[in-house]
């Protein structure tokens, strides 16, 4: 299996216009393993210094959010010439894919919930500052269906600032 830093990659879960996405796994000494998903730049695009600037923009910000409706940032790193960014892994599907499934709108409750969650994730990265409390002005450019992920346990996970 390829490894990518010290994650190893299980699969591919999903291409996006910035990089692929896979499930990997951290393993260290002792047993410890830890699922993650690993976002690696598109190979054509990690030559760009500019894409590879707001590629690391991207992981540095994200890093700062700590939300339960945001998809958490583990690790950032650079590995056989490519950016690659270690974030949570949410076991469930995104949202197009449950509205690609059904013949008509979501139940109406369930539709609330989801945009409560979203909700919340948004205002908080709106109002998020760094360590020294500065204003992040952090604005999510693409809230759609595939960035919102839901897990099988019912949460509901922003994802790609």
């Amino acid at each position: 299996m390829e490894r990518v830093g010290p994650y190893r990659i299980l699969r591919s879960i999903g291409l996006g216009g910035m990089g692929e996405v896979y499930l990997a796994r951290l393993e260290r000494a002792g047993g410890f393993e830890k699922r993650v998903a690993l976002k690696r730049a598109r190979p054509e695009l990690a030559e760009d210094p500019r894409f590879i600037e707001l590629f690391e923009a991207e992981a540095r910000m994200a890093a700062a959010l700590t939300h339960r409706h945001i998809v958490q940032i583990f690790d950032f790193g650079h590995d056989a010439g490519t950016a690659w960014i270690a974030m949570e892994y949410v076991q469930g599907v995104d949202l197009k894919a449950v509205l690609d499934e059904r013949a008509g709108p979501l139940p109406v409750g369930m539709a609330v919930e989801i945009g409560l969650a979203c909700a919340r994730g948004l205002d908080y990265a709106h109002r998020a500052s760094d360590s020294r409390g500065r204003a992040l002005g952090l604005v999510h450019q693409d809230v759609s269906p595939q960035n919102v992920l839901l897990s099988f346990e019912g949460d509901v996970k922003l994802a790609d600032f």
